[in-house]
């Protein structure tokens, strides 16, 4: 839909028509109309942190945070606009000013992902010698795994590290060591000094893009479902790549960074490889996988388990991504035009994961290329290349 397909009153405010633009997904039109908002009222703090929201989805990075810049200005107060700066700093690698606006998530209508309330004070850098310390998830699998390798800097530095898990990860980090002790979300919470959430810590302890902890693995499978996994696969012929191309679809932008199935799927033509599906989400469409075992895949134990009797995964940002990374197996994650901010800008490769190599979309919303690019490298690797 463009400018021209666009319908409005003719007493619809510039303001209205910008967000409905952006709504319709049409952007550029969007930002026009937001443009024109300003011209009317240049105390909008609204239209600058709206046009910043439609030049940041066509990939126009500058253009969004000098728009978002001007809006924190005129309303420093507004949860949404100090959120959303955070995201775009991080983006951009000024992880100074991102983490300062970081917190700002919790003053959103959201509640955010934790699973009880904690009644020890929170931790905001105090001495942790000899102090009881839980960490606690908020957001999604991918956030927590992560963040948890901050656990084992708590644990080296004198701190008694418990690890609080989603239910799904408490098998696999059970087995860990970087906490004391792991209990999952269910479990009654012990006697500690200190409590924080998972997403809090890079910030607490000032990460920059050199300072990243990335020490890789500091996830490791147990040893027993690894080699559950090893005999259920059976011995290895070919170069075994495991495939994932939906997040979550609740997830606000996963429309941005989920593939089609039936695109991804010409990913599993390439010869000579053994193609594993990773895809444990509920799909209209199974890709046409040599094999499919996720019906034996309980947890994220077994999904380690299994990806760490792999060569190569390939993925969407999503979940499986993080494990992968964190278990450092070679990964190809293939990114949308503008990515979450984690995975940076203008490079192939992540300081979180040694492990990873970054495909983006050059155009908003073109995967064709992308997929190319992988099917083009794929197709001249050997079990050697890995």
């Amino acid at each position: 839909m463009n400018k021209s397909q666009l319908s409005f009153t003719n007493n619809t405010s510039p303001y209205k028509k910008g967000v409905l633009s952006s709504a319709l997904n049409c952007h550029e039109e969007a930002i026009e109309f937001f443009g024109k908002a300003i011209e009317t009222n240049p105390e909008n703090a609204l239209a600058y942190y709206n046009r910043g929201n439609s030049y940041r989805v066509l990939g126009k990075i500058n253009e969004a945070l000098e728009s978002y810049i001007i809006a924190l200005k005129i309303a420093p107060d507004n949860a949404d606009i100090r959120w959303n700066t955070s995201l775009l700093y991080l983006l951009t690698g000024d992880y100074q000013a991102g983490w300062a606006l970081h917190h700002s998530r919790k003053e959103l209508n959201k509640p955010p992902r934790t699973s009880k309330l904690y009644h020890s004070r929170v931790w905001q850098g105090q001495n942790l010698k000899n102090k009881t310390i839980l960490i606690h998830p908020e957001q999604g699998f991918g956030d927590f795994i992560q963040f948890s390798r901050y656990a084992n800097l708590l644990k080296t530095s004198g701190a008694i590290v418990i690890l609080e898990t989603h239910k799904n990860l408490y098998r696999l980090y059970k087995t860990q060591d970087i906490a004391d002790k792991t209990i999952h979300s269910e479990e009654e919470t012990p006697t500690i000094d200190f409590h924080t959430s998972v997403i809090d810590l890079p910030a607490i302890f000032n990460t920059t893009l050199e300072t990243i902890p990335n020490t890789s693995p500091y996830l490791h499978p147990p040893k027993e479902i690894k080699s559950q996994w090893a005999k259920r696969i059976g011995p290895k012929d070919l170069l075994r790549v495991g495939l994932a191309y939906q997040g979550n679809p609740k997830h606000t932008n996963d429309a941005n960074r989920s593939i089609n199935s039936k695109l991804f799927e010409h990913l599993t033509r390439t010869p000579n490889i053994a193609f594993y599906n990773l895809q444990i989400s509920p799909t209209k469409y199974k890709l046409n996988t040599t094999f499919d075992l996720t019906n034996d895949i309980k947890d994220f134990a077994d999904t380690a388990g299994l990806i760490s009797n792999l060569d190569l995964v390939v993925t969407v940002d999503t979940s499986i991504a993080h494990l992968a990374g964190a278990l450092n197996v070679p990964t190809w994650i293939l990114l949308p035009k503008t990515p979450d901010w984690r995975w940076l800008l203008n490079r192939n490769d992540s300081p979180w994961y040694p492990s990873m190599k970054l495909f983006r979309q050059s155009r908003r919303g073109n995967w064709t290329p992308v997929i190319n690019e992988v099917i083009n490298q794929l197709s001249r690797m050997s079990p050697k290349a890995i």
